[in-house]
């Protein structure tokens, strides 16, 4: 939360690209976007998840293809538009959360132990669309695991944290 300035710091302060927390404007924090371990989705419809950012912002134009995108983006049938949020596997549900953070063309994507409880499937397909978003659309990922095997492949750089505690920091030699 504090990653995506959704919350403020209680003490110290926070700086993206140089600038401080209290001064960055609306535009660069909807530019980060957070998908939690457990993905909220509204009681509704796949389509109305994926667009609901969309609506908030008030960029409507060409909804139905953009959100058409983002499945596909994900690797979901355009045809995952028309179920009902209750309908969804874990895997599914994982996928139509980030497809609803990307609609929003974030710049910064945190993912927040997005693979609990997945399958080793879905676990590995989530794994390749993550390494294609950051290789093909140059994303900033921040991934937020206990899981190293599924990080490993997509990380640069890894900091390994203990009780809130910076403890190594560094490239992809860390797993070795």
């Amino acid at each position: 939360s504090l990653l995506s300035f959704i919350c403020k710091p209680t003490k110290g302060e926070i700086s993206f690209n140089g600038i401080c927390n209290k001064k960055i404007d609306l535009e660069t924090k909807q530019s980060i976007v957070i998908v939690p371990q457990n993905p909220y989705l509204l009681k509704r419809t796949v389509f109305d998840n994926i667009a609901y950012g969309l609506k908030l912002r008030n960029d409507t134009y060409n909804l139905k293809e953009k959100v058409h995108e983002a499945l596909i983006l994900v690797g979901l049938d355009t045809s995952f538009a028309n179920r009902k949020w209750s309908q969804l596997s874990g895997g599914e549900s994982q996928r139509v959360a980030l497809a609803a953070r990307l609609i929003l063309k974030p710049k910064v994507l945190i993912l927040d132990e997005f693979t609990t409880g997945l399958s080793y499937t879905d676990k590995k397909e989530l794994t390749s669309l993550l390494k294609m978003l950051k290789n093909k659309y140059n994303k900033t990922i921040i991934l937020l695991t206990k899981d190293t095997n599924y990080a490993y492949p997509i990380s640069d750089t890894v900091h390994i944290l203990r009780l809130t505690k910076l403890v190594k920091s560094g490239g992809k030699e860390l797993f070795r």
